[in-house]
């Protein structure tokens, strides 16, 4: 649990720093952007919604949401024992803790209506993003390599002692009429004639 607390609190950080450069920095710009070269630049850029602006009048249910999806995420790193697991599986969490601090900083219009504070775009016709949302892609990425390339091995089911003596005991408890009577049932019956 503590590697999935450690990943969280990094990529918490370093969303939040990144988005006071972004706010501080960008503002004052043409158009509020920085060109990188090859199509790459810093445009800020404020998300109410979802992924890609999508869902802006959600913007509440989506941050009660990435609170939930937060505690689920750092319950399931603590019942994991491999440290690429907590450690992925926290940064997830931070960055889904991340968006959720501007939703709830950044609100102006009541609890939890913050815009969520975008700056990346890698490419001209790409989606703008932030640390936060990287971290998220990239958690959930790697969790899906790990499962299609190193699935868990299924524990062999062997039998116990305690199994044994459970068949052992349902077997000796049957009486000799209860056995006969199962006999007589498998039996055909010789009286009727074969069609």
């Amino acid at each position: 649990m503590r590697r999935a607390l450690l990943s969280a609190a990094v990529v918490v950080v370093l969303d939040q720093l990144t988005k006071i450069w972004a706010v501080a920095r960008l503002v004052d710009e043409p158009g509020q952007r920085i060109a990188l070269g090859f199509g790459a630049e810093f445009q800020l850029h404020y998300n109410k919604g979802a992924a890609f602006s999508s869902g802006t009048s959600f913007g509440q249910i989506i941050a009660v949401v990435a609170f939930g999806m937060s505690i689920l995420l750092f319950r399931l790193a603590s019942q994991r024992q491999d440290r690429y697991g907590q450690i992925v599986l926290g940064s997830i969490a931070g960055g889904a803790v991340g968006n959720l601090l501007d939703r709830i900083f950044r609100a102006e219009e009541g609890p939890l209506s913050g815009a969520v504070v975008d700056f990346i775009r890698p490419f001209d016709f790409f989606a703008i993003f932030n640390v936060a949302d990287a971290a998220i892609v990239v958690g959930v990425i790697a969790v899906l390599v790990q499962a299609v390339l190193f699935p868990p091995d299924e524990p062999e089911t062997k039998p116990t002692a305690s199994n044994d003596s459970e068949v052992t005991s349902v077997a000796s408890s049957l009486s000799d009429d209860e056995v006969g009577q199962d006999e007589d049932l498998q039996e055909p019956d010789k009286s009727l004639p074969s069609v």
